[in-house]
């Protein structure tokens, strides 16, 4: 792991799809929801690679948002 990668601090899961819009189930990691706010711009990490995104949308669901992404 760089130490780059180490400074990085998880504020959400991805749990899955939802729904036919293309949305994605988020589990919140973070005290701060607005952090899930439309223009926020946050760090997507998969299979060790990190790339900038932004979002969309969100909306509380459940214990859960569901958000689009650009």
């Amino acid at each position: 792991m760089s130490s780059e990668s180490r400074d990085l601090v998880a504020v959400g899961a991805v749990v899955g799809a939802h729904g036919i819009r293309g949305e994605i189930k988020v589990k919140p990691l973070t005290d701060h929801p607005q952090r899930f706010d439309a223009g926020s711009r946050l760090l997507l990490v998969q299979g060790g690679e990190a790339r900038e995104i932004e979002i969309v949308s969100s909306r509380p669901h459940k214990d859960l948002y569901l958000v689009t992404l650009e």
